[in-house]
């Protein structure tokens, strides 16, 4: 790699393609296959409700039944466009004038960690959109003009709230992950597999004198080991505290401190990602950098950009419950 290689579109585009993703668990249920990656900026998906009908006997020889379609529902939006870029000083780029040597390196080092930190920070929205979407609604507005609201049609009983507070010890916290469990398999005839909660929620769980009687020793054998509950009630319990912090704000975390999202296996979502509006990209789908240089101050600014939307597919795979801490 030559002096100014590193500022290349092409490598740039590449290496934040290549960047490790952080520990982001709303990630995993908006996945990106080929064919969410679009060439215009209008995400389309469907959303769909199965059938839970059976199938009529018929005569021997006989016609088949005529059964109803699925119901399934077109969604069309424009994708959110995100875009952030970064000025890196003139006396650090001058320490890309020296092939070969540590100058070189560490003004290379430079470039690649503003570009990562650039990436992180699409990431982070990426983030805070996925759970946004599973919570049922994602609305933005901002100060430069950009709103828009996006309902994903999830049904009020796929986001209950609690009528006695997790906090109470004495709250039927068995009850409820029971019913909720079982709302998931009528509704989408799949079986709830996973719950995902913050640390007070997990406190309060152990806390609990019913989850207490109901674990007994194998309560003490998982937070002995892991400081939490791994498994209960046939399910799989993580504890996600990642958050993000705004310019001039506070740490905030991703998923709500009051919440419990409860789902089935991760295949009922996708990240729909849509073209580049930079003629450099060459208007391809996908994340895109690139850099530029202004003459007087003499200063390179380095971008990264993502035109990017989760769609829900599967309202009834999940839940996400209001717990009241």
């Amino acid at each position: 790699m030559d002096n100014y290689e590193v500022l290349e579109h092409k490598v740039m585009t590449e290496l934040v393609n290549k960047f490790p993703m952080p520990i982001m668990m709303g990630a995993k249920y908006f996945p990106t296959p080929p064919s969410a990656l679009i060439l215009g900026q209008t995400a389309e998906w469907d959303t769909l409700q199965k059938g839970r009908n059976m199938a009529n006997y018929v005569p021997k020889d006989g016609e088949a039944n005529i059964a109803r379609r699925m119901v399934i529902k077109n969604n069309s939006f424009t994708v959110a466009f995100k875009k952030e870029k970064k000025m890196i000083e003139g006396s650090t780029m001058a320490l890309l004038r020296a092939p070969g040597t540590k100058s070189q390196q560490y003004g290379a080092q430079a470039v690649v960690d503003e570009l990562e930190d650039l990436f992180r920070m699409i990431q982070n929205r990426n983030e805070w959109e996925n759970w946004q979407a599973l919570g049922g609604t994602l609305t933005v507005s901002q100060d430069n003009g950009v709103k828009f609201t996006i309902s994903y049609s999830i049904d009020a009983t796929h986001t209950p709230t609690v009528t006695k507070s997790w906090a109470d010890t004495n709250a039927d916290i068995i009850s409820n992950v029971k019913t909720w469990k079982r709302l998931i398999e009528q509704d989408s005839g799949e079986v709830a597999v996973e719950c995902v909660v913050k640390d007070e929620v997990m406190e309060a769980m152990i806390k609990n004198i019913g989850i207490q009687k109901f674990m007994g020793d194998a309560l003490k054998t998982q937070v002995g080991a892991t400081g939490r509950i791994t498994r209960f009630m046939d399910l799989d319990w993580s504890v996600y505290n990642a958050g993000y912090v705004p310019i001039g704000g506070s740490f905030t975390p991703f998923l709500g401190t009051t919440k419990m999202f409860m789902a089935t296996a991760p295949t009922f979502g996708k990240r729909i990602i849509g073209a580049s509006l930079d003629p450099k990209s060459g208007f391809k789908p996908g994340r895109f950098s690139k850099s530029w240089t202004e003459e007087d101050p003499a200063n390179t600014f380095v971008l990264v950009e993502e035109n990017s939307l989760p769609c829900l597919q599967k309202v009834e795979n999940i839940v996400m419950a209001t717990v009241i801490i």
